[in-house]
């Protein structure tokens, strides 16, 4: 069954008759109507969607960074209390 048009037979081919023909391609250009306006849609969905996961890879990536100087400052600071307390135990 394609484009609701589910009586296509093999007559159809070699001794086509003009109201069949008329009627196979009405529904021929019913789907590709049906089509265009499907894509019409789905392309307005996949927008939003696009900017989205752009939006969504920016806060990965600043979420990256941030893990980053996060490990940096803790780093650091354990360097800097073995130094204070290396530091306390010469008083």
């Amino acid at each position: 069954v394609i484009a609701g048009y589910d009586y296509f037979s093999m007559r159809d081919l070699y001794a086509p008759s003009n109201k069949r023909l008329r009627h196979q391609l009405s529904a021929i250009l019913n789907m590709a109507k049906y089509r265009e306006e499907q894509l019409k849609f789905y392309n307005e969905l996949c927008e939003p969607r696009k900017e989205l996961i752009e939006a969504l890879e920016e806060v990965h990536d600043e979420n990256k960074q941030l893990h980053e100087q996060l490990a940096e400052a803790q780093a650091s600071s354990r360097q800097k209390n073995a130094e204070l307390d290396e530091i306390m135990q010469e008083c």
